[in-house]
């Protein structure tokens, strides 16, 4: 994990009493305006996730990372976003292989988005995969892209 995302963390533990598995678990559920992004240094996360973008990066710990923020910009969406635009079909595949099991569900809802979007091979395999997500949030996305694109789940 890059030191940005620990040094997060930390600041999410003292600034709200959430810890890693909490998120994990249950996301940031504050009263309106005490969120993820007042993180002093927010933008350097989204500018750290960019990078990995924009360099094609493919490795475990790299996507990892990249889907941890994509998590974290589950409001605005724009991690979400650059990847539909700008990651490459590899990459792709590497966000969709990690993606599926990240503990982060703000990362996984965020990921049927990205399959529905750019509808790789297998697309609809990985949203059938997500639609059975223990996380109703989850499931309930698949299961609208699945039915937005016509699916049948019986």
């Amino acid at each position: 994990m890059n030191d940005l995302l620990k040094s997060f963390w930390e600041w999410m533990y003292f600034s709200y009493g959430v810890s890693y598995e909490r998120y994990t678990e249950k996301g940031l559920h504050q009263p309106l305006g005490q969120d993820e992004c007042e993180f002093p240094h927010f933008h350097r996360l989204i500018n750290y996730a960019e990078s990995i973008i924009e360099s094609n990066k493919v490795d475990e710990g790299s996507i990892d990372d990249l889907l941890t923020v994509l998590a974290l910009d589950n409001e605005a969406e724009n991690i979400l976003e650059l990847i539909v635009e700008k990651s490459s079909n590899e990459q792709l595949k590497s966000i969709i292989f990690y993606g599926i099991k990240h503990p982060l569900f703000n990362a996984r809802w965020q990921l049927a988005e990205i399959i529905n979007r750019r509808k790789p091979d297998c697309y609809k395999e990985y949203l059938l995969t997500l639609s059975r997500d223990p996380h109703q949030c989850v499931k309930r996305r698949a299961v609208n892209c699945l039915n937005y694109m016509g699916s049948n789940l019986s």
